[in-house]
């Protein structure tokens, strides 16, 4: 019961504000990561601009704790969200003005079932120790970082 509990609070987290600890991304950092991305994209497909940003937060942590490693993944998730959600306005701008709201909204649901049972999957695979928190916190990064990068490619076509 405890370890459902535990991976319940991990995978309710709004991906929009940082998990308790965690601290909010600064400015600088936001600005930092929207720097590479549109960098990134200028050479690479969506996948591949995710993965060469990821870590531009969560990599420079002074914290080498579970919990530090967590809340410095936390931060940097909240960071791309922050991206994402700002690139949603135009996102859906663009659908409803070429008729595919319906389908961008239905997509973006399925998506964020997918990335939660995704995640679910990997902090159920880590069970068996305390590095759970840091796979769960990576594939929650990992997921939204992808999403984020295909929402640039799209408004920037």
């Amino acid at each position: 019961m405890i370890r459902l509990l535990a991976a319940l609070c991990i995978l309710a987290l709004p991906t929009t504000l940082p998990a308790q600890g965690a601290r909010a991304p600064s400015q600088s950092e936001v600005g930092a990561l929207e720097s590479c991305i549109a960098s990134q994209s200028r050479g690479g497909p969506p996948a591949q601009v995710a993965k060469a940003c990821s870590g531009l937060i969560a990599d420079r942590c002074p914290d080498d704790t579970t919990i530090g490693i967590s809340q410095c993944l936390q931060t940097e998730t909240a960071a791309w969200d922050t991206l994402l959600n700002r690139w949603w306005g135009p996102m859906k701008a663009n659908a409803q003005r070429n008729g595919t709201w319906d389908r961008l909204l239905a997509d973006q649901r399925a998506w964020i079932s997918r990335k939660e049972a995704a995640c679910a999957a990997v902090y159920e695979e880590w069970k068996d120790g305390s590095i759970r928190t840091i796979m769960a916190a990576s594939c929650l990064r990992d997921w939204t970082a992808e999403k984020t990068a295909q929402f640039y490619a799209a408004l920037h076509r």
